[in-house]
């Protein structure tokens, strides 16, 4: 008993299979997986803001004096602070101390090492030019969230998982810095 394929229906499963290819390939670059990583925290700021109020403004871009830009992932604004956050969606280790100009992400079993700025250092030029957006500014929280999780080799402060930032602003939630309208007006 011979079985005879529809040249219609291979078709339609190459296209398929091609187009799940390309989606895949797609989403596995640099920019995606870090695009990916924000919409996951963006969420997660969501979450906290629908039950504990706040307002969040995600992926902000800052000019300074000469033109420069700066693009923050997220602010998040509420009574207990202003939380400025760095969003990073590395794989594998990595390896940093607060101090250090560049961290290493490592990768295949240590076959493949990068280097990366230390996210640190990079809020905190964040956090400049936010003072000098916002003026006479109470605080600012740096915060840099490794979406996924791997920072056991990071020896620094400020540095979370997506759980620990949440338990983190959610342990400052009663703390009032801010005013309703002191945030209203720095939000807007």
């Amino acid at each position: 008993v011979g079985v005879s394929l529809n040249p219609g229906i291979f078709l339609g499963v190459f296209i398929f299979v091609l187009v799940i290819a390309l989606v895949g390939v797609f989403l596995s670059t640099p920019i995606m997986r870090g695009k990916i990583g924000e919409l996951k925290i963006s969420l997660l700021l969501k979450s906290i803001t629908k039950k504990y109020n706040g307002k969040v403004i995600n992926d902000v871009i800052i000019l300074d004096e000469n033109n420069k830009s700066s693009q923050i992932d997220h602010v998040f604004f509420h009574t207990s602070g202003i939380y400025v956050i760095e969003t990073k969606n590395y794989s594998g280790r990595i390896y940093g101390k607060e101090d250090q100009k560049e961290w290493t992400q490592v990768l295949a079993f240590g076959n493949s090492k990068n280097k990366l700025y230390n996210p640190l250092f990079q809020n905190y030029t964040h956090l400049v030019r936010l003072e000098k957006v916002f003026g006479n500014i109470k605080t600012l929280n740096s915060c840099v969230v490794f979406v996924k999780g791997n920072i056991n080799y990071i020896e620094a402060n400020n540095v979370y998982t997506p759980y620990s930032l949440k338990r983190f602003i959610l342990n400052n939630i009663n703390d009032t810095i801010y005013t309703e309208n002191e945030i209203n007006d720095l939000y807007n």
